[in-house]
């Protein structure tokens, strides 16, 4: 039997809960390969050094996180997006999903589903209606690689 999204959420959020020392070191681990390859980064890319300060200055002022702030979620998320799950392998793929009118982060998207709501316009009623309009006309998702 298929496991739902959020069965499959809840396995990662059971399964991080249950190793939390082992995410912890790992994203200690991860913290220092990450630095060093940073270090070699920006000495070949000076140019590009910029271009991540620019985002760095972005999340702060958009969002009102940092870098370390995003990554966390990342972490907490199990690299999935909240909505569908799907596996993300780098931080920059991720979108910030926030409430506009507040300003508040929720959790981190994939551009596929971050791009759905605000098509949408964060309308629950309207999102509603989509899902009724599937559902008439008998739209069957098809499973995706577990």
């Amino acid at each position: 039997m298929k496991k739902t999204e959020e069965e499959k959420r809840e396995q990662v959020r059971k399964w991080q809960k249950d190793n939390a020392d082992y995410v912890k070191a790992k994203a200690f681990e991860n913290k220092k390969k990450r630095l060093a390859q940073h270090k070699v980064w920006h000495a070949s890319n000076p140019d590009k050094k910029r271009q991540y300060a620019m985002k760095k200055y972005w999340l702060k002022k958009a969002y009102g996180i940092t870098v370390i702030q995003k990554e966390q979620m990342m972490i907490a998320q199990g690299n999935c997006c909240a909505i569908c799950c799907a596996f993300i392998d780098k931080m920059y793929n991720f979108c910030v999903d926030h409430n506009h009118s507040t300003g508040k982060v929720r959790q981190l998207l994939c551009r596929k589903c971050n791009i759905g709501l605000g098509h949408f316009n964060e309308d629950s009623l309207l999102l509603e209606k989509a899902i009724n309009y599937l559902k008439k006309w008998n739209f069957v998702r098809q499973p995706q690689g577990d």
